[in-house]
């Protein structure tokens, strides 16, 4: 529930600051982003949600591991970029919070993977 209500919170904040930029597109002339996979990663995303009812719980926490991981190179790699300060600040905590969900889905998958001590 905790990383459901993060993750809303991270959608928030980037349709804010997509607000923003909007009215300041000179902050983006310099950003390069490979629209196509980010269209592709969110039609991935849709796709999963979609269906996630139907999910195992392992397969779920899977597919989020690979969305994080995604997502945390694609902060990271943008705010690598030279571009506006706050812009980069910006990309650089959501790649933070990024990594943050990709830790407690490992120690998740982690320890709903591990075999049961009952059978040892």
């Amino acid at each position: 529930a905790r990383m459901a209500i993060e993750e809303r919170n991270h959608a928030n904040r980037v349709a804010y600051r997509k607000r923003l930029l909007k009215h300041n597109p000179d902050l983006l002339k310099e950003l390069l982003v490979d629209v196509d996979a980010l269209r592709a990663t969110s039609e991935e995303i849709r796709a999963t949600r979609e269906r996630a009812a139907w999910m195992e719980p392992v397969d779920a926490a899977e597919a989020a591991l690979r969305f994080e991981s995604s997502a945390a190179e694609v902060h990271a790699r943008l705010a690598a970029q030279p571009l506006d300060a706050g812009l980069a600040s910006f990309l650089a905590r959501l790649g933070k919070g990024d990594q943050e969900h990709l830790t407690r889905l490992e120690i998740l998958l982690d320890v709903a993977t591990a075999p049961s001590r009952a059978s040892a």
